[in-house]
């Protein structure tokens, strides 16, 4: 008898693999695109404002655990000095915020003597550092916030997020590097109703707890700044902590159903809670958005209806104003543009 099963080339049923993925591709865009209409006609201006406060209630169920159990309490954390410069003293701070996680981060502190000091939550993006941030390492690609955030008499909090890489196969950071694969992590957390950036939000929540309860910290003015995923993070964290005055993002805003990181699609977003609406949960405290004409992580196109949305739905609740600057730069802060100082000084009104 003749073995066709071993004679065949291993190719030749390719090209029903290739049209079974095609037609997956084609239905989840399908899918994408009806419950983004539907979001759409559901969540008007008018239906914002009314629901706000549910809206945001969903938007941290959304997210999962342990952000939906956040509750205000001062855990015990651990700071060490480093060092200083010109301009800032530097302490490592490690933060115990939920069950036995070491949450890490770095505070800087102006040399300029003050009684309290503003507050600047600043937010790597992926395969970075607080270090990178900071301008502690080289090789970052943020534009020197850091050292502005301090000219101008804040301190700086910079958290570490689980993103130095994201798989185990990445090239290493640090050394050898810690290896881990942030998607797994994800996908553990979401069997067990929560999610990484659930985890990542509380995490810098409790490290807001901490923070804001030294006595060098004006509790009253606290702003968060990030670019990429720290751009992500930025418009999370603050939809869902009110103490967070004012919020800058950079160069993660965008249509989620056509750009973004795995993790950002975050189950059933597409029916209520996207990006328009999350920025827009921020009201009435003010909100700034970079998008690059020339970013070569995200294409700016998809952002813009999404923009013009974000600013009709906060506009329905009213407050100091959301800005959208789409400038012709890439993947990176406008620290020319016009929103950097206006941001600096919404937090310090």
């Amino acid at each position: 008898m003749k073995k066709i099963y071993t004679e065949e080339d291993i190719r030749s049923s390719n090209a029903y693999r290739s049209d079974y993925y095609a037609s997956i591709a084609d239905f989840v865009a399908a899918l994408g695109d009806k419950n983004a209409e539907e979001r759409k006609n559901t969540v008007t201006p008018e239906y914002f404002a009314k629901n706000r406060d549910s809206l945001k209630k969903i938007f941290v169920d959304m997210l999962g655990y342990p952000l939906n159990k956040y509750v205000y309490g001062i855990p015990k954390a651990e700071r060490q000095y480093v060092g200083e410069d010109d301009y800032r003293k530097i302490y490592r701070v490690t933060i115990n915020t939920v069950g036995k996680i070491k949450f890490y981060g770095i505070l800087t502190l102006p040399r300029r003597e003050a009684d309290k000091y503003p507050l600047l939550v600043a937010q790597h993006g992926g395969w970075g550092s607080p270090e990178l941030l900071l301008d502690i390492h080289e090789g970052g690609n943020y534009s020197h916030i850091s050292r502005i955030a301090s000219e101008k008499g804040f301190a700086v909090f910079a958290p570490q997020l689980l993103l130095w890489n994201f798989t185990e196969k990445d090239r290493p950071n640090y050394g050898d590097g810690v290896k881990y694969d942030r998607f797994s992590v994800n996908a553990y957390l979401g069997q067990n109703g929560g999610s990484i950036i659930a985890l990542e939000t509380y995490n810098i929540r409790k490290s807001l707890d901490y923070i804001m309860s030294l006595d060098c910290i004006d509790e009253t003015k606290v702003g968060m700044l990030g670019l990429s995923y720290g751009g992500f993070y930025t418009l999370y964290t603050a939809a869902s902590d009110e103490r967070i005055k004012a919020a800058y993002s950079c160069a993660a805003f965008n249509d989620r159903n056509r750009q973004g990181c795995g993790d950002w699609h975050l189950h059933n977003s597409n029916f209520l809670l996207q990006d328009a609406e999350v920025a827009a949960l921020c009201a009435p405290r003010a909100v700034f958005v970079d998008v690059g004409k020339n970013d070569e992580v995200f294409d700016y196109r998809y952002a813009v209806k999404e923009a013009e949305r974000a600013e009709s739905l906060y506009n329905a609740v009213g407050g100091k104003g959301i800005k959208f600057n789409f400038w012709n730069g890439g993947h990176k802060i406008d620290v020319n543009g016009p929103y950097l100082d206006k941001f600096f000084n919404a937090v310090n009104q």
